[in-house]
C-alpha cells in the first residue's frame, strides 16, 4: 500500500484493513464454498481456490465477473441468503470491491473467520464524507485530499476504516484553520 505515515498515528492501531499480500488457503473446515473473484487478476486465484475445493469433496459455488455491479451484488446477496452452518466465503479482487463485498457478508449474517480475501489491487478507496455522507471512489492512499462528489469539500481521507459502510472516513482538510 501506498499510505503516507501520518505523525503520531501507529498503522498498527488503525482499522486500516490489512490484506496480506500472500493469497490465504481454503479453509479446510468448510463443507460449503461461495467463491467470487472480480476481474481478470482474480480469476487465476479464484480458479486455484476451485479446484483445492473440488478436491477436498466439499461443494462450491463460484462466479467470476469483470467487476463489481448490481447484478454481481444480488446474485452474491442470494448465495448468502442459503449459507448454512460450516459455509465459507472465498472473496477474490481490487481492495474497494472485496472489502464491500465483505461487509455484505457480514451484515447477512457471516462470521469474519468464515471469510477469506485477497486483494489483486488496493489503490482505490471508497471514501465517507463526514460532513454530508456522500461515498466518493477514487484512487487515493490513506492521508491524501480528494473533492467529495456530494458537498464539494476537500477532503482528508483519514487512517479509519468502517467496515459496516466498506469505506474510509474522511474529513475537511482545512477545518481546523476555518474554526
Amino acid at each position: 500500500m501506498r499510505e503516507r505515515e501520518a505523525v503520531g498515528v501507529d498503522p498498527g492501531a488503525t482499522s486500516v484493513p490489512r490484506l496480506g499480500r500472500e493469497v490465504p488457503e481454503v479453509d479446510p473446515t468448510g463443507r460449503d464454498y461461495a467463491v467470487l473473484a472480480l476481474g481478470p487478476a482474480a480469476r487465476p486465484v479464484a480458479a486455484a481456490w476451485a479446484r483445492r475445493i473440488e478436491e477436498s469433496g466439499a461443494t462450491s459455488w463460484v462466479s467470476y465477473a469483470p467487476a463489481l455491479s448490481d447484478g454481481v451484488i444480488a446474485a452474491f446477496r442470494e448465495r448468502l441468503a442459503v449459507a448454512s452452518v460450516g459455509w465459507r466465503l472465498m472473496l477474490c479482487g481490487p481492495e474497494h470491491e472485496v472489502l464491500r463485498l465483505r461487509g455484505e457478508a457480514v451484515l447477512a449474517g457471516a462470521l469474519p473467520a468464515e471469510i477469506r480475501m485477497h486483494a489483486t489491487a488496493d489503490g482505490h478507496r471508497r471514501v465517507y464524507c463526514a460532513h454530508c455522507r456522500h461515498v466518493t471512489s477514487g484512487d487515493i492512499a490513506v492521508g491524501e485530499l480528494l473533492v467529495c462528489g456530494g458537498c464539494g469539500l476537500t477532503l482528508v481521507c483519514y487512517h479509519h476504516f468502517s467496515r459496516r459502510l466498506a469505506a474510509y472516513l474522511a474529513y475537511q482538510a482545512d477545518a481546523e484553520a476555518i474554526a
